[in-house]
């Protein structure tokens, strides 16, 4: 199945920002109610769905897992945050088939740490407009 997310960028180990916001930038034009509009969204949505998505995997709930990492692949995909997407992707793999929370303790805290980040650029983002 052909996802219909832009195409992730390589990360560029020289360049400290996760978030590439040229997708939404010209998706909303010259609306910038908008564009504050969707970035606002994911301040209020990321953490509360990377908070289920934490509880899932420490009390083992594998549907739970595959459905929001599902979920957060197209969200941080618009963002264009590939390492996250990358994670993410392993992730719905793994509490697919393999499962071991060991593995996915470690790769949700990897995460919860790019999402403190990536909400950081948000912020500063919005800030600017």
């Amino acid at each position: 199945m052909k996802s219909n997310l832009p195409t992730q960028s390589t990360s560029n180990t020289h360049n400290s920002t996760l978030c590439d916001f040229n997708f939404l930038t010209q998706t909303c034009g010259s609306n910038t109610q908008t564009f504050k509009n969707i970035l606002a969204t994911y301040l209020t949505q990321l953490p509360e769905e990377f908070d289920i998505l934490k509880k899932a995997v420490n009390e083992n709930e594998l549907e739970t897992i595959k459905r929001y990492t599902h979920k957060l692949k197209s969200s941080v995909g618009l963002l264009r945050i590939s390492e996250m997407v990358i994670t993410l992707q392993e992730m719905e793999k793994l509490a697919g088939s393999h499962y071991n929370q060991k593995t996915m303790k470690t790769m949700i805290e990897t995460l919860l740490n790019y999402k403190d980040r990536v909400l950081q650029e948000i912020k500063l983002k919005i800030n600017a407009l």
